[in-house]
Parts: C-alpha cells; structure tokens; sequence
C-alpha cells in the first residue's frame, strides 16, 4: 500500500496576542509571538521583540508599556489603572512598522462569587504519570455566582499552590542489591563510607539502608512549591437567559494524594467579567476543546481574537487583549477536607523541584 502523501501550504507566520487589563492594581502584561509550523520540533514559538505597545483609556490615559523581557511587555505599578466603568484598547507598532489596535472595550464590574465549595469524586481524574488507568481520588470545584447588571458575561479560571516534601539525602545510585548511596549534593548530606546497625552509630548524620550519611548542610532542595492552573474555558452560559445567577458550576478537579495535602492546600478561583467580543473568543476556544475527540465535532474553526491589522486588512492576528473586571475568593484547604486517613508522605527521593512540572522553588509571600 503506497503512504497516503499531504501536501501542506508552505507555513507563514502569524502575530499572536495576549493581554489583560483588569480592575486589579497594575503591572498589566501583554505577550506578543508569532505563531509556529509543525515542522517546528521543539514546539517554541518565537516571540516578538522590539515592539511598541500602548494602552489607552476614555479619559485621554495613555501609557507605553516597557519591554522587561523579550516579546513581554508591561506598564509601571504607577501607570494607568484599570476601573470600572471605563473603557481601554491597546495600539502595536513591530519594529518592522506593522500596526495594530483593539476596539475600545468597556470595564464591566465583575459580579459576586458567592461560594466555592468542594464535593469528593473518587477515582476521577488521571494521576501526574498520565497512564491511562491510572484514576486517583479527586475534589471537584463547585461554585455559585452572580454576575452584575452592568455586564453579565462571565469567565472563570482557578490556580492552586500546595507545598511538598522530598528526600534527595537518600537519592541511590544503584537498584536492589547495586544500591549504594548517592544523595544530590543540594540534600546537605554526603556519603563518606561506613555501615550501620542502627542510628547511634551515624551520629552526625543517619543510618539509611545500612549505611551512614553525614550531614554537612541544610537541605536548600527538599521543598518546593508545586502549582497548577486551569486549562478549559470556563465561561457562562446564559445567552438565552437573563438570570444574573449561576448555580452549582463545575470548575474542574483537583487531585487528592499525600504530598498534596502534606500542609494546606491553596486554590484561588477567579471570576472575570467580558465584553462581548472576548466572550466570543472563549466560547470558541470552549467548543474547540470539549469537541475535539468527539466524532460529531463541527469542522474545524479558526479560533480568531479581537486584535484589528492596521497596516494589512487583510492579516490574520491571533490572541485577545482582555479587559474585565476581577474578583476572587482564596481559600486554604486542609487534609480533614479528605473523607479517608491519608497514608505516609511519598518519599520522593530526589530534588524535589525535579518531582514536580510545575514547580516554585522559593516559598511563595504569601504562604
């Protein structure tokens, strides 16, 4: 059987936007890229450097953002405040001359959060391998909500924080009967020979699996900070209903395990108000994630933003500048909020910041 051959328009690059002003105080962000082609291994998209950005508001407000890193661009903390009731764009001008903007986009108040609560689902959600089977307990997020007279189309999105706990004094350099003991230099400990029984007889350090390790340093790796964010569109739906109320959402889950609740679990869950082109954006971006797989999805759509080419009409922009009035609700969980005795803490037994994706290795303020 001859390989089915697809040929493929040669890739061109596209502009890709992302921003958000809020009513929260500023730093506000916008990131410019360019899209990427499939042959693009690494997946990387490029970004787009030695732009210039401006953010406007009704009341003749202007600020030009500074670029603190490539492509990212950010206002000063005592530059423009996003507040309610008025209304902001942005202009784009790339070192190569090409402009862009956004229609102006009114700040609508966000509404209430009203409650967030949580409802334990047992063998729900695949655990960090990701190997299918492998289901672990989890907590859904429910909430209830209101959104505001003045706008009632609403987002939401939540990320978590916890802090976990590793053993890399007791990393090995060998399996079953090659171990021998190797701990990561970071652990504060160091092998220099020499058995034990018991541990009176390490005692500058611990006997572990028969052998003494001496303890030179504090461990600086044995703790980080893992978090994790939400990835769906989480929108409202009530484009057929004038009901400013939303009851019993389901946000997503969180998993439950050891190392999750080795302290306190923090989750904070964001409600956003939008205009209506923006709504329109994460409703796509909505229907494009919760079709893919199913075999009655609708063709492919491109999910396009509300970012205008000035220079071309004819370009087409990615990415959304976002403006939406915030509010939030933070919460600390606690292991009693698990309906089951947790086991013993996982004895990871590496620098805990290579345990985690998505890792702090410094404690967070706040915590």
């Amino acid at each position: 059987m001859d390989p089915l051959k697809v040929s493929l328009p040669p890739p061109t690059q596209q502009l890709v936007v992302d921003g958000l002003i809020t009513n929260d105080s500023g730093p506000y962000e916008v990131k410019l890229s360019y899209t990427t082609s499939f042959s693009n291994n690494l997946r990387v998209a490029p970004v787009n450097a030695g732009a210039s950005i401006w953010i406007y508001d009704n009341f003749n407000n202007v600020e030009k953002l500074t670029e603190v890193s490539p492509g990212i661009y950010r206002t000063s903390k005592t530059g423009i405040q996003g507040q309610v009731g008025r209304e902001y764009y942005i202009k784009i001008k790339t070192k190569f001359g090409r402009e862009y903007q956004t229609t102006p986009q009114r700040l609508n108040a966000p509404g209430e959060l009203a409650n967030v609560t949580f409802q334990f689902d047992p063998k729900s959600i695949l655990g960090a391998n990701g190997n299918p089977g492998n289901y672990v307990d989890a907590l859904k997020i429910i909430i209830d909500s209101k959104g505001a007279a003045s706008g009632d189309l609403l987002r939401w999105r939540w990320n978590t924080i916890f802090k976990a706990r590793t053993w890399p004094e007791f990393r090995s350099g060998g399996e079953g009967p090659a171990y021998f003991p190797s701990p990561e230099k970071c652990s504060g400990y160091v092998y220099r020979g020499g058995r034990c029984d018991n541990p009176a007889e390490c005692p500058t350090g611990v006997c572990y699996m028969g052998y003494c390790l001496e303890k030179v340093a504090e461990c600086t790796c044995c703790e980080c900070w893992p978090y994790n964010y939400s990835t769906r569109s989480l929108i409202s739906h009530n484009g057929v209903t004038s009901s400013l109320d939303f009851k019993e959402i389901n946000l997503g889950s969180i998993p439950v395990g050891t190392q999750e609740f080795y302290e306190k679990y923090y989750i904070n869950v964001e409600q956003l108000s939008l205009s209506e082109e923006v709504y329109d954006f994460w409703n796509l971006v909505e229907k494009s994630q919760t079709a893919n797989g199913n075999i009655f999805q609708p063709n492919s759509v491109k999910v396009k933003g509300n970012i205008q080419p000035i220079t071309d009409p004819n370009e087409v922009v990615l990415g959304i500048f976002g403006v939406s009035g915030i509010t939030r609700k933070e919460l600390y969980l606690n292991p009693e909020i698990v309906p089951y005795p947790l086991p013993p803490l996982d004895s990871f037994k590496r620098d805990c910041s290579q345990c985690f994706k998505l890792n702090y290795k410094e404690k967070p303020s706040f915590w």
